[in-house]
């Protein structure tokens, strides 16, 4: 025989209905364009670059490109917004492929929006079209590849050994050379250790703006406006 709800079982599920609506409501309000999620995906996107430059030491002795081939977030203008995360190999170029690009632990799939093989996309990564973020820029002290590939309007982000954010810049200045082993050359300005902070904006489509401000040493990673 079945047994039916008693008045009071029903009176409790309502009123636990209605907690949850009041906790999760707000929320979906607040980030009915996506610009929150967006900026939450990048977040966990650094600190996984992140992890995986500690995890895998890119300096070679000789090679005088292993500077170019650290892990990094790497985010394309055209032709739309979205980002991937690799690290270089072969001749450093800035260009994702697939054997280049990490991928996603749980899915497998490439850490990119643009795979040639479509099975192995991640379209989340296309900011453009999964959030509608119609641009992305970067302040000090990371710079772009523009200086070394005209063609390619980008922003990277990479990461040293030790997890420290590392930006562009002309001059060594107040780090110790013996502990960075001389890596980071005034005769070769990229990815050189960065000692002030930097922040990721995103603009979505309707004009609001979120921020990700990345610290100097840590490399963390957080929300800030």
């Amino acid at each position: 025989m079945k047994k039916a709800f008693t008045f009071l079982e029903v009176i409790i599920v309502i009123v636990i209905v209605g907690i949850l609506s009041m906790i999760a409501v707000p929320y979906l309000l607040d980030d009915e364009d996506g610009l929150e999620e967006a900026r939450e995906q990048i977040i966990r996107h650094i600190r996984y670059a992140q992890h995986l430059a500690v995890m895998d030491d890119k300096f070679v002795p000789n090679d005088t490109n292993w500077r170019m081939r650290r892990w990094q977030i790497k985010f394309d203008a055209a032709p739309e917004v979205r980002y991937a995360i690799f690290s270089d190999q072969g001749v450093p170029d800035g260009v994702a492929i697939d054997a280049e690009c990490a991928r996603d632990p749980l899915t497998r799939r490439y850490l990119r929006s643009d795979s040639t093989d479509a099975d192995l996309n991640s379209p989340d990564l296309d900011l453009a079209t999964r959030y509608r973020i119609a641009s992305v820029s970067m302040t000090a002290p990371f710079g772009s590849y523009a200086s070394f590939f005209p063609a390619v309007p980008l922003s990277a982000l990479y990461f040293d050994e030790l997890g420290r954010p590392m930006g562009v810049t002309t001059a060594v200045v107040g780090y110790d050379e013996q502990h960075y082993l001389s890596r980071c050359l005034p005769s070769f300005p990229i990815a050189c250790p960065s000692d002030n902070w930097g922040k990721i904006t995103l603009t979505h489509e309707n004009g609001k703006m979120a921020s990700i401000c990345i610290e100097p040493e840590s490399g963390y990673a957080s929300k800030c406006d």
